[in-house]
């Protein structure tokens, strides 16, 4: 239902042997906020892949950003290295994604970014930064605990509200992905699958995840009722048997061709998951 981004601390070479096991959709080495800049050159070092980089990791540079400019050093060591798909941190202007996107150079055509809404210049910003940058995004996500920090606010729903609304909104206008924010609810109580049925009720495509414990519990919350599972499947059923129809009208409700894209949404959960 959420296709799912696994953070893993560059200096934890032990986790990417167990990549394959987490079963994440996608992996994150982070290099930004799990690994002291003292020790970068150290994690990076340690980075090893037998076969290739794998196609489903992605990698939280570390930027040294400044009022003058992005220093890319770093970057383009993991653009040498290898890496292609990036999580882009702590940008906040114009002139700073357009470096990074320079930095790509001759590999410009082959990376692609999930950018992080970190503070409220950038949420500010945001919309010319995907027009003006030419860096290759592909998705946006808020750092909430950042952006919250900046705000001096509590690290909440209500109070973030607004924050995830114009993010997501955005992603939406520029035709992009949209990813949640981590939850730091490791034990996988209320709050977290809380987030969970929140970023499917308002249509996020994925969720940032800390810890392989809440891959399990993402992939087993009832995001649907049963009822709600059975009218799909009705509507489905109908607007199959009669692919010329203007408007179903069933289970007391009108459904439009426009509400078939949910009701396929709900088809497919249950199709993977439903019964589990």
């Amino acid at each position: 239902m959420l296709t799912s981004y696994l953070f893993i601390p560059a200096n934890r070479p032990t986790f990417f042997s167990a990549i394959s096991q987490n079963k994440a959709d996608n992996y994150i080495i982070d290099f930004e906020e799990s690994v002291a800049e003292s020790d970068v050159n150290t994690a990076f070092d340690s980075l090893a892949f037998d076969t290739g980089i794998p196609d489903n990791i992605y990698v939280r540079p570390f930027f040294s950003v400044s009022g003058h400019g992005v220093d890319t050093s770093f970057f383009e060591r993991l653009l040498e290295y290898g890496f292609r798909k990036f999580v882009i941190p702590k940008i906040e202007r114009v002139e700073h994604a357009k470096q990074i996107a320079y930095a790509c150079g001759k590999y410009i055509d082959e990376v692609s970014c999930l950018f992080l809404v970190e503070s409220p210049v950038c949420l500010y910003s945001l919309s010319h930064i995907i027009q003006f940058s030419e860096l290759p995004i592909t998705a946006l996500i808020l750092g909430s605990h950042d952006f919250a920090l900046q705000m001096g606010m509590e690290h909440s729903q209500s109070t973030l509200e607004y924050a995830h609304m114009q993010v997501l909104h955005t992603a939406r206008a520029f035709g992009l992905e949209c990813i949640d924010s981590v939850c730091m609810d490791i034990e996988g109580t209320h709050e977290f699958e809380q987030e969970c049925r929140r970023a499917v009720s308002f249509g996020y495509d994925g969720k940032c995840i800390v810890h392989p414990k809440q891959i399990e519990l993402m992939c087993s919350i009832e995001y649907f009722s049963p009822k709600e599972v059975q009218q799909a499947l009705e509507v489905q059923e109908y607007a199959q048997a009669h692919p010329d129809f203007s408007v179903i009208k069933m289970h007391g409700r009108i459904y439009e061709k426009p509400h078939m894209k949910r009701i396929n949404a709900i088809k497919n959960w249950n199709t993977q998951y439903g019964s589990k």
